[in-house]
């Protein structure tokens, strides 16, 4: 799990860096941050499944069991992460870069474990 969790790191890094670049880049064009959310994490979710499929978790299970449990898990992150950035940059007035980078590190570790014994859960095969 030692390796699986250094690999989701590494990913989540890359991933990360994506995310914010997106998120800065559409806030410069004149979309306001919950807006620029709203927009890069249809992106970012394709992105993040992928490499956690196929390299962090080298999963071979059925595709579509996966991925509807990762939209569920997307869809959850994605609500809480508009909600969080509506609350604490709209209405209380937090740096909305300070409020993704709080939401991205809380959800982050929750999310590997969501994905280890969830999305990607290992089944052997029985014959």
């Amino acid at each position: 799990m030692v390796k699986e969790f250094k690999k989701y790191l590494v990913a989540a890094i890359i991933t990360f860096v994506f995310d914010m670049l997106t998120l800065l880049l559409l806030n410069k064009i004149g979309f306001r941050p919950y807006v620029c959310l709203i927009i890069n994490q249809i992106f970012v979710a394709y992105f993040d499944f992928a490499v956690n499929k196929i390299w962090t978790f080298k999963s071979n299970n059925k595709l579509s069991k996966q991925i509807i449990k990762y939209i569920l898990l997307v869809v959850f992150n994605y609500f809480a992460t508009v909600f969080v950035m509506y609350l604490f940059n709209e209405r209380l007035g937090f740096d909305f870069i300070i409020v993704r980078l709080t939401t991205i590190a809380v959800m982050s570790i929750w999310t590997f474990f969501a994905y280890k014994f969830w999305v990607y859960k290992y089944i052997s095969s029985v014959n």
